[in-house]
């Protein structure tokens, strides 16, 4: 297989998933290819359901591993039953065909057999190549059509689309298209768009009069269409139709790129107005420290001193003090003008700076550079930390680059106070504080490391607590400092100031009794620290096996050969092999264990995998040496050093686990490290296949540092402390045994290394791989042992799930780390709650979403009341411990996945109140509601089993309390409200566009709503069609087939275009049918709302939702009735828009959300004695 196949059809597309006009429920991608968009899409919209379909068995073994399933296609792909992956008649609201209509043979007729599939709402992403393309024509030009592997002119291409061919295609197969997007022809890039009619001279021709439009479509390679199912398709049973006369115009839709995780995370750490007020109240705190910054001239650039003054100057927490320090310079400095109450020293050492600070001796100094700034809220947020954590002395921030332009790159997020991390990268740099009784202790800022003075003061203030330093050292995961590029001091060189990071290495190692050289690191500013050994004690390096004669025989004689360590001995551990070779070879082991001086033993431990108790036993019976080094069986050693390279921390007295840098067969990482969380597990490896040549995230592969853990399929840990801490434990036989370890010698405050210096080749759980392949039922068996492993760590060890220490807050703990969060509540400060913190989860980001979650969730935060976010991703449980919040809220959570959910919030943190939230009465569904076909037949037993597991239900209305009582103790009533922000400046004008109806233009009568209300519009279709002479009748959102010809259709919009739709309608008057039903007797007086605040008055029917103090004209659901009630509205139209304007009045005086937020915290959270007011 080719590699530009491999990539064509492994690669995502982007420019499809930004195309979507609405969230997917159920997704088929008709050429899915390796599932790369599939995964996209359930990264974005994680409660979609994406199945793909191919004809190639590659890309579909790839893509199973993606997506929720997958399907075979024939090569009549009409052929295929879709049937085997769930998918049913009206089942699939996202329909993806990507680059497939070309290669079919007859498009037309797949087109007509999908339909069905389709929801009558369905969206359909549609990508063709553009033969219309400068690049194929100049080649016909030229007289040729050259074929080609890939491309427009790809030879299993048979079928070429324009633009106009393409739209009438999808046309005549049923589909309306909506937008028409253009993927431009990098190739053609070089053109240049003109600004006005051109011609085009090509070799062999000319093209005349091309516009700018036609030239966007000659420089395009593909054209992607947004298309949804016509309310009018032809019923034709031909497979083919003559292309339209006319060419309908089509809206062209602006595409974007996609944005990156990093620049979603950049958008999502901005600070908010709301969180500037709360910084603000934080500051008033008596625990609040006092800040003195000393400001280095370090760069001779005024606009850059200029910044960094103004950071200071605008800090939310202003400093009680700040010395300006000058550097001797006999060229004249331009300097930006200062605030008086700054001082300005010249040949000052930093050391004078810091003396010449005012009182208290408690306030913390900081240190910033000319060529830098700080964000505005730096102080602030290191002042809540410090408060947060007495004991710290020093603190640093997380820090990024910046250009002169203010454009932000770089960011690096560390980890938190590592030694061996620290020894090897310098890494702790800006923004750094430190308190200035402590600074004065440990010496001062010393003038013998120039350029590394903070460098040496933190090697200091480890020193002060050498087996906790992490107690007085402390982090702030947020981008406090920005480093221009001219950051660093003016003084010294970039080489003097690494070298004098080397001298202040070295003097430390020297000042801990530490025998050791620094050597230069394997990346700029970096530093490799050698450990002597001043002896080479006995190393046990334990190897289990069972049967897998050529991986154990491998590591075996890898070991011997590649092993210059000259003290080890081997303990192979059977676990009761019954391969002929296998056994052959442990055999004669045995037999020649004497030959081997004893060197080279079998322990025969039989039985069922147990990988905790047979090294345990194998520990205790077999193993003489001081350290224990554990080796699994499918792994071998790649250069001799690699067990003297473990041995050099290993013997170390602070250091209880030493992990190496693992290489699968083809060179791409295994192993470097261990983050605890990450993937949604207890713990999962990062950069899991990275090429071995990577640096990583800041040199985070090629360079010495501390990890909470690492894999035990190569681990050395001293026999004592394995002892000292009771060995691997023994309620995890098979899985985590390794991560629970290393947390356990971390707990007794021994660090873990991993080293870049030891590298070995690991296959990757052979043994395990052996026992499940073939077998379905060993697989089964293998995943509940990895759950039930899970769940054991989880409640183990759950605070350690809430942040990994070698990790950062702001990376997302899916993936393979060092990926930057998206869920902007992930990163919050973990150490600040300026309110009570509330999760909740939208079941979709349409209108049940939106007015009972996301707008609620939304103008709390904006208000101040919660620090609330709301999100479609469900969180895993070290996320859930990572957020920690108060509360969490669950609307219609009930599928089977949010269902495990729920069970974990329950199961690992049940001080957090949980929340249900159902706004209607989803058990009694009118049989011609839309949504039925689509609902669980076992809806009531789901609801039920999830309200057990709550501790509160909101609802929208009474009935609907009264309803669910009995299914739940606490019930909350909490009434719809319209959100000012979005609602309040919008005007409706009447008929005929003005501010007053025009005389002689019929009046103009709506309504809006979705799918689900067929049959409350049957109710008034006799209505409508006996008055649509007389009556302009709009109707948004959705229109019965029988009454199409009477209306005026509106397609139903965008959310965030939903209410400046209503308002541009022009209604002067709207109507509100419901059937009288239990379903509907539930329901709210949404309708009402939205129309009353526009000023449209409303005809709606005598039914519970729209009775009580509204004032709008309620009538029976007979013909007469609505008849007579419409036709007398519209008679007196003056009187009619006054009736509009009185029930406006009314919805601002009693129905806006930001008027009762108090109802909705009350619903939200549980007060807490010391909890802070509500804003």
């Amino acid at each position: 297989m080719s590699d530009h196949f491999e990539e064509y059809h492994n690669h995502a597309r982007p420019e499809l998933v930004h195309a979507f006009f609405r969230s997917p429920g159920l997704v088929l991608d008709v050429g899915c290819g390796g599932g790369a968009t599939g995964k996209l899409i359930k990264e974005k919209w994680p409660d979609a359901r994406v199945i793909g379909m191919d004809i190639d068995p590659d890309s579909l073994n790839r893509a199973r591993q993606l997506l929720d399933a997958v399907v075979t296609s024939a090569k009549d792909p009409t052929l295929s039953d879709l049937s085997s992956a769930g998918i049913k008649a009206a089942s699939v609201d996202t329909l993806i065909l990507a680059d497939v209509l070309e290669h079919l043979e007859n498009p037309w007729k797949f087109l007509r057999w999908i339909r069905p599939m389709l929801t009558q709402d369905a969206q359909i992403i549609v990508s063709l190549p553009n033969v219309r393309n400068l690049g194929v024509m100049r080649q016909v030009c030229a007289g040729d059509w050259p074929y080609a592997d890939s491309g427009l002119l790809d030879i299993t291409h048979l079928r070429f689309f324009t633009k106009k061919t393409a739209v009438d295609m999808l046309q005549s197969c049923g589909y309306e298209v909506l937008y028409t997007g253009l993927v431009p022809d990098v190739r053609l890039s070089h053109q240049g768009r003109p600004d006005h009619t051109v011609l085009i001279n090509i070799q062999g021709g000319a093209l005349h009069g091309v516009t700018p439009q036609a030239f966007d479509e000659w420089t395009a390679l593909q054209h992607l269409f947004t298309a949804r199912l016509s309310a009018t398709a032809d019923e034709m049973e031909s497979d083919t139709l003559p292309s339209a006369d006319e060419d309908r115009n089509c809206v062209q839709m602006q595409l974007q790129s996609t944005p990156t995780p990093e620049e979603i995370w950049r958008q999502n750490q901005a600070l908010q107005a709301q969180e500037r007020e709360w910084l603000l109240e934080a500051r008033q705190s008596p625990t609040a420290p006092i800040f003195q910054v000393v400001l280095r001239q370090a760069v001779r650039n005024v606009q850059s001193a200029e910044r960094a003054v103004q950071s200071l100057v605008k800090q939310i927490v202003a400093p009680n003090a700040v010395i300006v320090l000058q550097a001797p310079t006999e060229i004249p400095i331009l300097w930006p003008e200062l605030p008086a109450a700054w001082s300005v020293v010249q040949d000052f050492t930093i050391n004078d700076a810091i003396v010449a600070l005012p009182n208290p001796e408690d306030a913390w100094v900081v240190f910033v550079d000319s060529g830098d700034f700080l964000a505005e809220d730096a102080l602030a947020r290191l002042g809540i930390s410090i408060a947060a954590h007495p004991q710290w002395r020093a603190v640093y921030s997380d820090e990024d680059l910046v250009d002169d332009h203010g454009r932000h790159s770089h960011p690096h997020c560390k980890p938190d106070f590592h030694l061996d991390t620290l020894r090897s990268l310098p890494y702790i740099g800006g923004l750094f504080a430190i308190r200035k009784d402590f600074l004065k202790s440990i010496g001062g800022l010393t003038s013998s490391f120039p350029g590394a003075e903070e460098y040496d003061a933190i090697l200091r203030a480890a020193e002060v607590l050498p087996e906790h330093a992490e107690l007085l050292i402390g982090h702030v995961a947020r981008i406090l400092y920005h480093r221009g590029h001219r950051s660093g001091s003016g003084e010294f060189s970039v080489n003097t100031i690494v070298d004098s990071g080397r001298a202040a290495l070295l003097a430390h190692l020297q000042r801990t009794g530490e025998r050791a050289t620094v050597e230069y690191g394997p990346a700029p500013a970096t530093y490799r620290v050698v450990y002597e050994l001043e002896r080479e004690p006995l190393v046990t390096i334990l190897i289990p096996t069972k049967d897998q004669f050529g991986y154990l025989s491998q590591c075996v004689e890898s070991v011997l050969a590649q092993t210059e360590w000259p003290n080890y001995e081997i303990v192979i551990i059977d676990n009761g092999s019954t391969a002929p070779d296998a056994c052959n070879y442990l055999d004669a082991l045995e037999a020649n264990e004497e030959q081997m001086e004893g060197r080279l033993r079998v322990f025969r431990y039989p039985g069922p995998f147990d990988y905790t108790a047979m090294h345990n036993a194998a520990v205790e019976k077999m193993a003489r040496g001081e350290v224990l080094l554990f080796l699994n069986n499918d792994t071998a050693c790649l250069h001799p050093e690699w067990l003297r390279n473990m041995m050099r921390h290993a013997l170390r007295p602070p250091i209880g686990a030493v992990g190496a840098k693992l290489l699968f067969p083809n060179e791409k990482i295994q192993h470097a490290g261990v983050i605890i969380g990450l993937s949604g597990g207890a713990a999962d490896h990062p950069f899991l296949g990275a090429d071995a040549t990577e640096r990583g995230y800041y040199g985070r592969l090629i360079l010495t540092q501390n990890y909470e853990a690492v894999t035990a399929a190569c681990m050395a840990v001293r026999k004592s402390l394995f002892l000292e801490v009771g060995g691997f434990d023994s309620q995890f036989p098979i899985q985590f045994n390794d991560v629970d370890l290393c947390l356990k010698l971390g707990a007794n405050g021994y660090r873990t290394v991993w080293t870049s210096d030891a590298i070995l080749m690991h296959h990757g759980s052979a043994s395990q791989r052996a026992e499940t392949e073939g077998s379905p039922e060993a697989v089964k068996k293998a995943q509940t042992v990895l759950s039930e492993g899970n769940e054991r760590m989880f409640r183990k060890w759950w605070n350690k799930m809430r942040r990994d220490t070698a990790y950062n807050a702001n990376f997302t703990r899916h993936g393979r780390g060092f990926q930057h969060e998206t869920v902007p509540a992930l990163s919050w400060q973990d150490d600040w709650r300026p309110r009570p913190r509330v999760l909740a989860h939208p079941v979709n980001r349409e209108g049940t979403g939106e007015y009972r979650i996301i707008a609620p969730a939304r103008a709390l935060a904006r208000s101040g009341h919660l620090q609330s976010i709301e999100s479609m991703q469900l969180l895993t449980p070290p996320e859930m411990a990572q957020l920690a919040p108060d509360s969490v809220i669950f609307q219609l959570q009930m599928e089977d996945h949010q269902s495990a959910t729920i069970e974990n919030w329950r199961r690992y943190s049940p001080d957090t109140l949980r929340v249900f939230e159902v706004d209607d009465l989803v058990i009694h569904l009118p049989m011609k509601n839309a949504h039925r076909p689509q609902m669980h037949k076992d809806l009531s037993t789901r609801l039920r089993a999830a309200l057990k597991t709550m501790d509160r239900l909101v609802v929208t209305t009474e009935p609907l309390a009264q309803a669910y009582r009995g299914w739940i103790d606490d019930i909350h009533v909490v009434p719809n409200y319209l959100e000012r922000a979005r609602w309040g400046n919008l005007v409706s004008s009447p008929a005929g566009g003005g501010k007053k109806p025009l005389a002689g233009c019929k009046p103009r009568v709506g309504w809006v709503g979705g799918v689900s209300h067929q049959g409350d519009l049957e109710l008034i279709a006799d209505v409508v069609k006996a008055t649509h002479q007389s009556i302009d009748w709009v109707f948004m959102g959705m229109c019965p087939d029988a009454m199409r010809p009477y209306v005026t259709f509106v397609p139903p919009v965008p959310l965030d275009q939903y209410p400046q739709k209503i308002a541009s309608l022009g209604l002067d008057l709207a109507v509100a049918p419901l059937e009288m039903h239990p379903f509907n007797e539930g329901k709210s007086h949404l309708r009402l709302l939205e129309m009353g605040i526009l000023g449209i008055p409303v005809v709606c029917t005598d039914i519970f939702p729209y009775q009580g103090g509204f004032p709008v004209l309620r009538v029976k659901n007979r013909y007469q009735n609505w008849l007579s009630a419409i036709q007398d509205a519209v008679a007196d139209r003056p009187a009619l828009a006054q009736s509009g304007q009185v029930l406006k009045a009314h919805v601002e005086a009693h129905w806006m959300l930001e008027d009762h937020l108090d109802v909705w915290v009350k619903a939200w959270t549980v007060s807490r004695p010391g909890q802070i007011p509500p804003a």
